[in-house]
């Protein structure tokens, strides 16, 4: 008997064992086959690599969610309820903060510049893995740079193979549902997603106004690839609720905006012969309604008139973008080189401006911008552990009307050890930035300028130390950037700072796995900013850390991220999500945001330019106190 009992036990745990393996050989798999490592670019930039598998385990379901993950930057919103990480009441769309890529496509407008205001809340349902490059990456990604760069990367229909259905709710009426098909034919492979979402969002009470940020949203996404050339399309339409619109004392009625995205690209890859080379083409048009219980704003148009408050705006704006990229990659030796050319088309045009129920005509001398780019960047490999790199790139800026033309220019040298175990890599980096159209449009006919803002200027050098062991990797990055020419409104034009300002960062990294399927990561970062002018300085602070586990069906992800800026409450934001695969085709899960409610806030204010009453509306959240339950099916 004791013997059987025995066996029996012995059975039992070499079966657990072995499960375990497995388990664990199956996520090593994942790792390794993870599309990210296909794409990832370790010489474009200081890298951190969000996997399918990371994705999906920690439930990401807007980007906004991952932005506020990215070190350096706080996520925030503007008046309108539009996600720009870089807002300050009254001022200019930063330039040059950050940019958004789908594949080889950038998300923005020509208008704004900000990719963020259509797709900050988009969901992320159709997106394999997500790379945040950080400080001035790469010059071949796209013609107008910026400091931080997030790439997300679509499924790929060859490795999805497969229909999916998906359903959501989550608090406050809360409603999502989506769904894929992927499949591959002897001559070509296509994926087609499609997403509705209803967000309701915490409606705030403020002197008798109830401000909402609520949005509904379609997005179609869909791709063809056929041999060496891949089609994409994409159709999003918008109904968002714009918080506080313009209105000059907080006191809006049902301010809103209706906006149509549709998108067409054509991509080449060769890689054999090195060429790449894309065209695409995007139509946004945004129908924008505000109203105010007593005043929106003021105008002056048409021009000439004096300023005259009024109560109600309806703006209609339709805005055309286009890119074109064709690049070679050859090597000789330890020698490669990439080089490439490329054009950006953007054009606005404002169709209706009714102010008060009457209809003015706006400017239209200045309504389109094409940038022509030049760029090479170049590798020598001294031996397997050593690399030298450099990369430049030239742009020149068309503007049309009477605003001036520009040239631009960036470039990037760099050094990079890899001996497996230790990492290091130290980049020098230059940018010019150019104002957005928003910024150049307003300055001439709003407030009436002769002279254009100047481009601004970054200079940063930056070190990164990784170590490696098997369990462990340890991660210090330390940089200094210089910016002059800084843009900004001074009260009366958009101009620039006289005088530099100064940043010191640095980054510590730690990540512990115990095995292939749970980790332990901890990351913390500081910011310290000498602005020289009349601005105090500011210190700026974050962290986050998080673990994910997976318990036999389960996958649990918890994580915590702190931020500070000065001036505003620490933001504390706890996170949790629970995943559970009741079978290959049917998965379960259950994911919460903000649970203490202490995450990111920001504060509001408002000025009637007139007689300077200041309206304040502080602390309103960005990440919404939520619980997200939902259904999977594969087919």
């Amino acid at each position: 008997m004791k013997f059987r009992f025995l066996t029996f036990a012995l059975f039992a745990i070499k079966a657990l064992l072995a499960q375990e393996n497995i388990d664990t050989l199956l996520g090593e798999y994942a790792q390794k086959a993870d599309l990210s490592v296909q794409t990832k670019k370790e010489s474009a930039g200081f890298l951190i690599v969000y996997t399918r598998q990371d994705l999906e385990r920690m439930q990401i379901r807007q980007l906004k969610e991952l932005i506020e993950k990215v070190p350096f930057i706080r996520y925030n919103e503007d008046r309108h309820g539009y996600s720009d990480p870089f807002y300050a009441p009254y001022q200019p769309s930063a330039t040059g903060g950050i940019r958004i890529y789908i594949n080889d496509r950038a998300l923005t407008t020509p208008f704004t510049g900000n990719g963020l205001k259509l797709f900050g809340h988009m969901d992320m349902g159709y997106i394999d893995h997500a790379e945040i490059y950080l400080g001035i990456p790469s010059q071949t990604f796209g013609v107008e740079g910026a400091a931080f760069v997030i790439k997300l990367y679509t499924k790929d229909p060859a490795r999805e193979n497969t229909s999916l259905t998906g359903a959501m709710l989550g608090s406050r009426g809360t409603q999502d549902f989506y769904g894929y098909t992927a499949n591959v034919t002897d001559s070509l492979s296509y994926l087609a997603y499609l997403d509705y979402r209803n967000l309701k969002r915490n409606r705030i009470d403020f002197n008798g106004n109830t401000l909402s940020r609520d949005r509904e949203t379609g997005n179609f996404y869909g791709e063809i690839k056929k041999g060496n050339h891949r089609f994409e399309l994409q159709a999003i339409r918008n109904g968002i609720d714009n918080l506080m619109g313009k209105s000059c004392h907080i006191d809006p009625l049902d301010p809103h905006t209706d906006a149509d995205y549709l998108y067409g690209g054509w991509y080449y890859e060769d890689d054999q012969n090195g060429l790449k080379a894309f065209l695409n083409f995007s139509d946004t048009v945004t129908d924008h309604f505000d109203n105010s219980k007593t005043v929106l704003g003021f105008t002056a148009l048409p021009p000439g008139v004096p300023y005259l408050p009024y109560k109600s705006l309806h703006l209609k704006m339709s805005e055309q973008f286009s890119d074109a990229q064709l690049r070679k990659i050859y090597g000789v030796g330890n020698f490669s080189t990439q080089n490439g050319i490329q054009a950006r088309y953007k054009r606005f045009t404002i169709d209706t401006i009714e102010i008060d129920g009457t209809e003015v005509r706006a400017p239209r001398e200045y309504n389109r911008e094409i940038i022509l780019s030049l760029f090479s960047e170049n590798h020598y490999l001294i031996d397997d552990e050593n690399l030298l790199l450099g990369s430049v790139k030239i742009d020149r800026y068309l503007e049309n009307g009477d605003i001036r033309d520009r040239t631009l220019f960036s470039g990037r040298a760099g050094y990079i050890f890899n001996s497996g175990e230790w990492v290091s890599k130290t980049f020098f980096m230059y940018a010019d930035f150019a104002p957005t159209m928003e910024s150049l449009y307003t300055n001439r006919y709003l407030y009436n300028q002769t002279e254009d803002p100047k481009n601004e200027a970054t200079a940063a050098l930056a070190s990164k130390l990784i170590y490696n062991t098997k369990k462990d990797a340890y991660a210090l990055l330390a940089s200094r950037t210089v910016r002059r020419n800084t843009i900004y409104f001074s009260g009366e034009a958009i101009t620039n700072f006289s005088e530099r300002m100064v940043y010191d960062s640095f980054l510590f990294e730690y990540t512990h796995r115990f095995d292939a399927l749970n980790t332990f990561y901890f990351q913390a970062w500081g910011l310290l900013t000498q602005y020289n002018n009349e601005l105090p300085s500011k210190n700026t602070y974050g962290s986050i850390a998080s673990i994910t586990n997976t318990l036999d069906r389960f996958d649990v992800h918890n994580e915590v991220v702190y931020k500070y800026n000065p001036g505003q409450k620490p933001g504390w934001d706890l996170n949790m999500a629970v995943t559970y695969h009741h079978s290959r085709r049917l998965t379960f899960f259950l994911k919460a945001n903000n649970i203490l409610g202490k995450a990111l806030k920001t504060d509001y204010y408002a000025v009637d330019p007139f007689n300077g009453i200041k309206t304040e509306l502080d602390d309103v959240d960005l990440f919404d106190r939520r619980v997200w339950a939902g259904v999977e099916y594969q087919f």
